[in-house]
């Protein structure tokens, strides 16, 4: 092939390769745009400041439609403005190994994502005081894990232990709704017909959920107890520690940090109908006291923390 030159501009519409029998593989010119077409495909473009690969209309200063392979074999890094210890690797030796990538800033390995064998995700690294942070729209701290401390914080940025739970914002037990309540929920036992979301039952020798009732021993005394979030505990779960507004299946003035008890019932109650609680213990004989929780000082909200020990009545 031979090539011409010229000084100064040259005015000229698309260039074709003359070895290209085919004709379409040329560079394409338009009003501030030039395209690399091969086989007549665009691959590359320069439009105003933009450069697109594999678009014809770049939206901005490097707009790639497609993979990117960076290092065909071994490490790859892509790094921040020339700030090489602030950058992402990708695979490569050492940690995370092939299949792998490890996000660093300021010298600091802050998310590791090793499939090589490990199938984890690590925030920090031990040694280093990496904090985590869950942010929602009430606040910067919904979950808070404390490098420093080695605690986790829910609802707090400074956990004084291992776990610290703050009941706080949206998440007060104060601004629970009638018959809700949220803590330790399980999802397990039957029973023999639709429960009452807000009844207290007590898991039987059958592993159904059944009616408390403090008249006799054998209906909550010595069992597992749960307050009902639905009809089915498999679908709806049954709350056995945690805050609950307990507006139906209370009887009497609510007291304010009182102890609560299960109440008897003069009249036996249906098995899934759903049990009381009451702030006056039985006193009728025969029947049992035990203690299931405490009040708050919001009325109907009581703190369900079920006793393991009752006393019969004789």
């Amino acid at each position: 092939m031979a090539y011409k030159y010229a000084r100064g501009k040259i005015y000229r519409g698309d260039i074709y390769n003359e070895d290209d029998t085919q004709r379409n593989t040329y560079l394409d010119w338009d009003e501030d745009y030039i395209g690399m077409v091969t086989s007549g495909s665009t691959t590359l473009v320069v439009s105003g400041s933009n450069v697109g690969i594999g678009t014809n209309d770049p939206d901005y200063t490097l707009d790639v439609q497609g993979y990117i392979s960076v290092g065909s074999a071994g490490t790859a890094y892509i790094i921040n403005n020339n700030d090489t210890d602030t950058h992402i690797k990708l695979g490569g030796g050492g940690t995370p190994g092939v299949d792998g990538m490890v996000f660093t800033c300021g010298g600091k390995a802050m998310l590791t994502l090793d499939e090589n064998g490990l199938d984890t995700v690590s925030i920090g690294t031990t040694g280093d005081a990496t904090d985590f942070k869950v942010l929602t729209t009430n606040t910067d701290y919904t979950l808070y894990v404390s490098g420093g401390v080695d605690g986790v914080g829910i609802c707090t940025s400074a956990p004084a232990v291992s776990l610290d739970i703050h009941y706080t914002g949206s998440g007060n037990p104060v601004n629970l709704s009638n018959d809700e309540g949220g803590g330790e929920v399980v999802y397990f036992g039957t029973s023999s017909a639709g429960l009452v979301a807000g009844g207290i039952y007590y898991l039987n020798t059958g592993g159904g959920w059944q009616s408390v009732d403090s008249a006799t021993t054998g209906n909550g005394h010595n069992q597992l107890l749960g307050v009902s979030l639905g009809t089915k505990a498999s679908n709806d779960g049954m709350l056995i520690k945690g805050y609950f507004d307990i507006e139906t299946f209370y009887s009497g003035s609510f007291i304010k940090g009182a102890p609560m008890y299960i109440q008897s019932s003069s009249a036996s109650r249906a098995a899934t109908a759903g049990g009381y609680l009451s702030v006056a213990a039985p006193t009728a004989a025969d029947s049992y006291v035990r203690v299931v929780g405490y009040g708050t000082d919001t009325a109907n909200v009581i703190y369900f923390n079920p006793d393991s020990t009752y006393v019969e009545i004789g």
